[in-house]
């Protein structure tokens, strides 16, 4: 069964032929012309008629290198060029002195200008940014009041987070609800500071390189040939330049709770509405997109939940999009999951759609990223003993 909630499904709709130019780097940018594209809390899965792609924007930041030579900063781009297929509609590259930031985007919020990385007012602060930020309306309406004449140059859910730097500082990670991860850089002074969201939804991983330099990037495919030691960046923290160590931001009172010595039970009485309004609330706020969306259903509980709530809203907000929402499920043939989201899809009046995949097709594009071996312990841990055949003409066999 699916254990999601608060699950977006987003179609692109049409191309853009003309990539913009991002501190002199020419950006090659593909729009993808699917039939579907299913964003899972910021994981997007390309569903066409035969293949299913993991899509979601990516992030590379090299900071404090030794090198700021254009060799070098091919060097970066290509290591963004690993995470691509994370961000199919954008890539874009700014360098300050020997610190670079790259940019693999999925426009979700103003698809036409929230290309990235952003900026402040002056461009003296800069942002790469995966995720969404769901307060955004709430933050710039914060920052016009004390500064009323700032202007924003997108619409972007993200560049509230370049203004906030300015008079917030290292509190920003803790101002903002939603799923992130994101690097700044700061020209003024040099300084830096990279965040992961509150229970690590998005991925984020932190390097160190042979010549001291600090690497991150949303993959670790991305830094294993630069980096000396990298490990994943622990969520509810936040890195900075001012102390080159981890900082946690995240502390509600049940961590603090738990953490006591010794831990304190909590004592909040269970009140079933106040549960309902919260889950509720937390559905709405993720259905926030300039592009169609959707939910992707299993027919569990949980998924089953999100797609009733959501489907009511839909029909509430009376969005651009129609009031029908749009259900996805995906499967191997004849699997429970495809039979259980049927029903529920007819029982909530959503379009459905249902794609299928085979072992065989899920070997097939895993073989680029694993070992014939490792094929044969997923093949084990899955149960499966028979010999698989490989398009190749090679086959893989699950020992016994």
């Amino acid at each position: 069964r699916s254990n999601l909630s608060a699950v977006l499904v987003r179609v692109l709709l049409g191309t853009r032929d003309s990539p913009r130019d991002v501190d002199g780097c020419a950006a090659p940018v593909s729009r993808l012309r699917s039939y579907a594209s299913i964003q899972l809390k910021g994981v997007g899965c390309v569903a066409g008629s035969s293949q299913i792609v993991v899509r979601m924007c990516g992030i590379l930041a090299c900071l404090m290198s030794t090198d700021d030579g254009p060799q070098f900063r091919a060097r970066v781009l290509a290591l963004s060029r690993r995470q691509r297929h994370r961000g199919p509609d954008w890539s874009g590259m700014f360098q300050w002195k020997n610190s670079f930031l790259a940019h693999e985007r999925l426009a979700i919020i103003d698809p036409a200008s929230g290309d990235q990385p952003l900026f402040n007012e002056d461009k003296s602060v800069s942002v790469c940014v995966n995720g969404e930020i769901y307060n955004h309306k709430a933050l710039k309406a914060q920052i016009l009041e004390k500064h009323p004449h700032k202007t924003f140059a997108t619409e972007s859910d993200c560049e509230v987070i370049s203004h906030l730097w300015e008079d917030y500082g290292e509190k920003v990670a803790s101002m903002l609800d939603g799923m992130f991860s994101f690097v700044i850089l700061d020209t003024r002074d040099g300084s830096f500071y990279a965040a992961r969201d509150p229970i690590g939804i998005t991925s984020l991983y932190i390097g160190w390189g042979k010549d001291g330099s600090v690497w991150v990037a949303s993959e670790m495919k991305c830094l294993k040939d630069e980096c000396l030691k990298f490990q994943q960046f622990p969520p509810g923290h936040y890195y900075s330049s001012r102390t080159m160590s981890f900082t946690r931001y995240y502390n509600p009172q049940f961590y603090l709770d738990f953490e006591a010595s010794p831990p304190r039970c909590p004592s909040t009485p269970y009140d079933p509405k106040v549960l309902r309004e919260a889950f509720e609330a937390a559905v709405v706020k993720r259905m926030m997109s300039d592009v169609p969306f959707g939910v992707l259903l299993s027919g569990g509980l949980d998924s089953s939940l999100v797609a009733a709530i959501a489907s009511r809203a839909i029909k509430s907000q009376d969005s651009i999009w129609g009031n029908r929402l749009h259900s996805f499920c995906i499967g191997l043939p004849g699997s429970p999951d495809l039979k259980a989201a049927r029903e529920v899809a007819g029982f909530l009046g959503t379009d459905h759609h249902e794609f299928t995949f085979t072992v065989q097709v899920s070997l097939v594009n895993l073989s680029g990223d694993m070992s014939p071996p490792s094929c044969c312990v997923l093949l084990h841990a899955l149960g499966i003993t028979a010999s698989i055949p490989l398009l190749d003409g090679g086959s893989i066999c699950a020992p016994s």
